[in-house]
């Protein structure tokens, strides 16, 4: 733990080869991983969505606990001010709570998840990312539909260091919940999600 923590230090302060010189910050190194937990919280914004027609329905809301893990892929690429580094990973849902006219507990799993993590600074770095994947409940979610159902994401947010390696996430999603016409009745869910979180970041070995 102690030669992992050092790298780290090393890598954030800027002493890494991710870092051309004393004072430009260029990304994390290539290979690092990136260990996540967050809560998450939201609404519907516009009702359902039926067969790609939004429709007036009941307000539903959406809270879950996620843990993530990422590597990134990549050196820095781009030119200012999309200059980023290319991560890639997955998601656990162990803990969903979905609500429309009932209640409805469940889980999920996101095996893809993408993201583009901006250079920023040692101490700010902003991202966008896109994930997919499947969620199950004990009721049906929509209403009339199925327990399973594809979860489709995108979102925006931060990593803001508090430490050598480790920092918080603030970010905000747009999920969709669907079964991808798996039934002839296919009404949606399109969730305006907020979350924050707690980051590990791990130099690659």
């Amino acid at each position: 733990m102690g030669v992992a923590s050092t790298a780290v230090a090393q890598a954030i302060a800027g002493q890494d080869a991710g870092v051309q010189d004393g004072s430009t910050w260029e990304g994390l190194p290539d290979g690092a991983s990136e260990w996540s937990v967050f809560a998450a919280g939201g609404r519907t914004a516009i009702g359902r969505d039926i067969d790609g027609v939004a429709r007036s329905g009941p307000d539903a809301r959406l809270a879950l606990s996620a843990f993530q893990w990422s590597r990134v892929l990549t050196a820095p690429h781009g030119f200012t001010p999309i200059r980023g580094q290319l991560q890639m990973g997955f998601e656990l849902v162990p803990v969903l709570h979905a609500v429309e006219s009932r209640e409805a507990l469940g889980f999920g799993v996101s095996p893809l998840v993408l993201r583009w993590r901006f250079v920023g600074t040692r101490h700010v770095q902003p991202y966008i990312e896109a994930l997919t994947g499947v969620a199950r409940t004990d009721h049906q979610i929509p209403d009339g539909t199925t327990r399973l159902n594809f979860l489709s994401q995108a979102g925006v947010g931060t990593w803001l260091a508090l430490s050598d390696g480790v920092g918080v996430l603030i970010g905000y999603r747009f999920e969709h919940l669907s079964n991808a016409s798996r039934r002839p009745f296919n009404p949606g869910l399109d969730f305006h999600v907020v979350y924050l979180g707690m980051s590990w970041i791990r130099p690659p070995r």
